[in-house]
């Protein structure tokens, strides 16, 4: 296992709030004790966890895995899922762009030197987009530091404004019934502001986040209009997608 999947595969496991033992841990992840305990000690040097005598918790003030775990975690994959994406926005379009590591995938994708506007929520986004010499807005808000997004009642007044040809949007985790999940209420609700004022929905899900589940729920796979994974979704999937759209 990566080191990438590994820290990540502890924080799958811490994500409850309850404490786990070293022991837990090492057989589920199929790592040894010590390297484990090098694991722990690095996310514990972040913030992220708190040691306990014979396992860990996370830390009594973290929401999420931070950006930089995430941004390594399957790029492969979600390249495939960013160009195809991409290929549903043309020049002229303002789409919306939540800040997820999935979604900032597709900016290498976007037209270039047209008349497209992007607006987000996520400054590392902003900050590539603009690279690409992209019309780029953000929403505003108080930054959360673990991720470089923007929340809070202060993104309102410009999504407000705002008619959207298109939302992007990832997740942490979709459920097998099609919930689709995350760890952090305040970006889930930028989320939910912009679904409300886009035409589309476009969900983008790596095939490793189905069947995960966290402690917030967006909404459900029929709230979007389209799905873009890197495998066939399930058939009771693809039933459900758009439903509450028509």
């Amino acid at each position: 296992m990566l080191g990438v999947e590994r820290l990540d595969g502890i924080m799958e496991m811490l994500k409850d709030g309850q404490a786990v033992s070293i022991h837990t841990l090492s057989k589920a992840l199929y790592i040894s004790e010590s390297t484990l305990r090098r694991d722990l000690a690095a996310l514990q040097k972040e913030g992220l966890i708190r040691r306990i005598r014979g396992g860990a918790i996370l830390a009594a003030n973290n929401r999420d895995v931070p950006r930089l775990i995430r941004e390594n975690e399957a790029p492969d994959i979600k390249n495939i899922i960013g160009a195809r994406a991409a290929e549903l926005v043309h020049p002229g379009d303002v789409i919306l762009l939540d800040p997820s590591t999935t979604c900032s995938y597709m900016v290498p994708y976007l037209p270039q030197h047209t008349d497209l506007l992007a607006i987000t929520s996520g400054l590392k986004t902003a900050l590539a987009l603009s690279e690409r010499h992209i019309r780029t807005m953000v929403t505003g808000g108080a930054v959360m530091d673990n991720s470089y997004s923007m929340v809070g009642s202060h993104t309102e007044p410009l999504l407000r404004n705002v008619v959207a040809d298109a939302m992007f949007f990832s997740c942490r985790g979709v459920t097998m019934d099609g919930r689709i999940c995350g760890s952090c209420i305040e970006e889930i609700e930028v989320r939910r502001m912009m679904a409300q004022h886009a035409r589309k929905i476009v969900f983008m899900v790596p095939s490793h986040k189905i069947g995960r589940e966290y402690f917030y729920t967006y909404g459900s796979l029929a709230d979007v209009d389209e799905v873009i994974c890197d495998e066939p979704l399930p058939a009771a999937w693809r039933e459900m997608i758009g439903r509450n759209r028509k």
